[in-house]
């Protein structure tokens, strides 16, 4: 297991974890469906940049895999941008 794999797989245990303390486990479960995307971006990042297609009537090109990844750990912060901003702001 490569170091993106593990460093994203410790994030989203300790956010489903601590979602479970503080929310509840149905809230945790919502928490688990929403890093679905950006852990499927980190992990397999060469594999959808490299598809090709149409998705809705639009063409797809090829996009490089590092800009999927990032792509990926940006929306795997958001719920720890959210939750300082929520803490911030009350």
């Amino acid at each position: 297991m490569d170091g993106h794999r593990l460093t994203s797989l410790l994030v989203a245990v300790t956010y489903v974890a601590a979602t479970l303390v503080i929310a509840g486990s149905e809230a945790a479960c919502g928490m688990t469906l929403s890093l679905v995307l950006p852990l499927g971006c980190i992990w397999f990042a060469d594999d959808l940049g490299a598809y090709t297609g149409s998705i809705h009537l639009h063409t797809a090109t090829a996009t490089a895999g590092g800009i999927v990844r990032v792509g990926g750990w940006v929306l795997l912060a958001m719920p720890f941008v959210l939750f300082l901003w929520l803490r911030t702001s009350s």
